[in-house]
């Protein structure tokens, strides 16, 4: 199943794919809740699996994950299901609840993670531009003039 998920999720040009476990996601410690790894890479989790730091349930998880990132998916998330609304807590706060896995050490567009400064949120003008705080045209986001018929301005 997991392979399977990860595959599809490749194959339909996914942007996510989640897996739902009764762990925290990815850890250094089994033992330890607190050794949660909250963002890693491909190669680091290649690097990982070859050392035999990741064992048992894991390893079809995880070849999942990076076989989806390496094909196209922007992000694999290991997430523990037994949570309630834990999708929810992983995309849409800053720092996550679960370990994100890209292609790259590289943040992806719009990562959910530490070190990813979000974009300052604009509000679209009702000329079609965008709007910041205080009101004034964003950078990049001219007020567009009317126009009239025949094109004069």
């Amino acid at each position: 199943a997991d392979t399977v998920a990860g595959a599809l999720a490749a194959a339909l040009g996914a942007e996510k794919v989640i897996y739902l476990t009764d762990i925290a996601g990815l850890l250094t410690d089994v033992g330890d809740p607190d050794s949660l790894i909250r963002r890693i890479d491909a190669a680091t989790l290649e690097a990982m699996m070859s050392t035999g730091a990741i064992a048992g349930g894991m390893i079809p998880k995880i070849e999942a994950c990076v076989e989806a990132v390496r094909n196209g998916v922007t992000s694999a998330h290991l997430l523990d299901g037994r949570l309630s609304h834990v999708t929810l807590l992983e995309i849409f706060t800053d720092a996550g609840i679960g370990t994100m896995i890209t292609e790259d050490a590289v943040d992806p567009p719009n990562s959910a993670r530490p070190g990813h400064e979000p974009e300052q949120p604009t509000t679209p003008g009702i000329s079609g531009g965008s709007r910041s705080h205080d009101g004034s045209a964003a950078p990049g986001h001219e007020p567009e003039q009317p126009t009239t018929p025949g094109g004069d301005r």
